[in-house]
C-alpha cells in the first residue's frame, strides 16, 4: 500500500509538471473553486513552449487530478505537487509542498541540439498565503458579485538530479458570480539561483563545442515576470470549463542567455481544462 501510495504521488506531480508551466489560475484550488473536502478530476488541452525560452510551441493533453483531505489541510494534486496546508485565522495557511520539476530533453526543440538532455527531480520547499475570499460579500452580504484575492510565497529547492532553488511570488484577483462564472487576473516573478540558471540557460565549455552557441555562465537573479488570466464557467455544480491563458517575459541573464536569443524571452501559453468535482 505504500509503495501504490508513493507510484501514485509520483505519477500525479509528474504529469503535473507541464501544467505548473500553465498560467496560474489553473492551479486547483481556482479549477474546484471550494477548498472543503473532494476529489476533482478534468483534462486540460495546453499549448505551451517546447522549452522555456522556446519560440515555438507544442500541444499536449493533460490529465487533472486533484485531492484535498481535511477541509483542504492535506493535498496532492496534479498542479500544486503534494503538502499540508496549516491555517492561521481566517485568511493566512502556509505549511511543506513537495512537487516534481520537469527535466529537457535534447530531443525537444532544434535549439537545443547539442545541449544534451537536463535531469528532472523532486523539489521540496515551502509556501505562505494570504487568501481573501468573498471579499464583497465581507462588507456586504446582499451582494451576488464576488472579489477574492491572494497572495502568495513559495520556496522550492531540487534534490538530487534537480539543482537548484527557486522562489515564486505572486498576487491575484477573481471577479464572478458563485455557481456562475470568475474571472482571474494574476502577476508573478519567479527569483532562481545561480545553479538553477546555469541548468536552464547555461552554455558549458562542452555544450559550447558540441552546438552552435558560445560559452555562456548566468549567474541568479529574477528569471521571469508573468501576467495571466483566465474564465471559470460552471456548467452545473459538479462541473467546470476554465480558459486561461499567460504572458512570460524572460529576464537579466536568462534573457541574455545564446539559447533564449535564439529563441525569444516573449513565452505565451494557454489553453482550456474540464474539471468534475466530487464530494467523497
Amino acid at each position: 500500500m505504500r509503495g501504490f501510495v508513493f507510484f501514485l504521488i509520483s505519477m500525479m506531480m509528474t504529469v503535473g509538471t507541464a501544467l505548473a508551466q500553465a498560467p496560474g489560475p489553473i492551479a486547483a484550488e481556482n479549477l474546484s473553486g471550494w477548498d472543503s473536502t473532494h476529489v476533482s478530476v478534468g483534462v486540460a488541452a495546453v499549448v505551451t513552449p517546447e522549452f522555456e525560452g522556446s519560440d515555438k510551441h507544442d500541444f499536449k493533453a493533460l490529465p487533472i487530478i486533484d485531492i484535498m483531505l481535511n477541509d483542504g489541510k492535506y493535498f496532492i494534486s496534479t498542479t500544486r505537487g503534494a503538502g499540508v496546508s496549516w491555517r492561521v485565522g481566517d485568511f493566512f495557511s502556509f505549511g511543506p509542498v513537495i512537487k516534481y520539476r520537469f527535466g529537457r530533453d535534447e530531443d525537444d526543440s532544434r535549439l537545443l541540439k547539442g545541449l544534451g538532455d537536463v535531469d528532472g527531480g523532486f523539489e521540496l520547499g515551502g509556501y505562505a498565503a494570504w487568501r481573501v475570499p468573498n471579499l464583497i460579500r465581507y462588507y456586504d452580504t446582499t451582494s451576488k458579485p464576488n472579489l477574492n484575492f491572494d497572495a502568495t510565497l513559495e520556496f522550492l529547492h531540487g534534490l538530487g538530479s534537480a539543482k537548484g532553488w527557486q522562489a515564486k511570488m505572486g498576487t491575484g484577483l477573481g471577479y464572478g458570480v458563485q455557481e456562475s462564472y470568475m474571472v482571474n487576473l494574476g502577476v508573478n516573478a519567479v527569483y532562481a539561483d545561480k545553479d538553477y540558471q546555469h541548468e536552464y540557460f547555461g552554455i558549458s565549455d562542452r555544450q559550447s563545442q558540441k552546438s552552435r552557441y558560445e560559452r555562456y555562465s548566468p549567474d541568479g537573479g529574477l528569471k521571469h515576470v508573468a501576467v495571466s488570466t483566465s474564465l471559470n464557467i460552471w456548467l452545473a455544480s459538479d462541473w467546470q470549463v476554465n480558459i486561461f491563458g499567460e504572458y512570460r517575459r524572460l529576464t537579466g541573464d536568462a534573457a541574455d542567455s545564446p539559447l533564449v536569443k535564439a529563441g525569444s524571452p516573449n513565452q505565451t501559453m494557454g489553453g482550456v481544462a474540464l474539471v468534475w468535482r466530487f464530494n467523497p
